[in-house]
């Protein structure tokens, strides 16, 4: 039986229910999920740290979604979308 790598997955959505909701669906499907509830929180939990894909709310508070989008692409460029 081959095993094959998880997945790691960033969720950014400052709706906590929103965040449950997709974490349960993506843990069901072998993903390893971090969460942020923002912008900044996002930013950080890059640093350092490779995610084969980030969702990202574009409605986030403080940083709007799309200045966050371009903030983590230089960060992260390999991430996928």
């Amino acid at each position: 039986m081959s095993t094959m790598a998880q997945l790691e997955v960033l969720v950014v959505d400052d709706d906590p229910n929103v965040r449950r909701s997709v974490r349960g669906v993506l843990e069901d499907a072998g993903c390893r999920i971090t969460e942020a509830t923002d912008a900044e929180q996002a930013l950080t939990a890059l640093e350092g740290r490779r995610f084969d894909t980030v969702l990202l709310d574009l409605g986030l508070p403080g940083m709007h979604g799309l200045e966050a989008l371009d903030r983590i692409r230089e960060q992260s460029p390999d991430t996928g979308w």
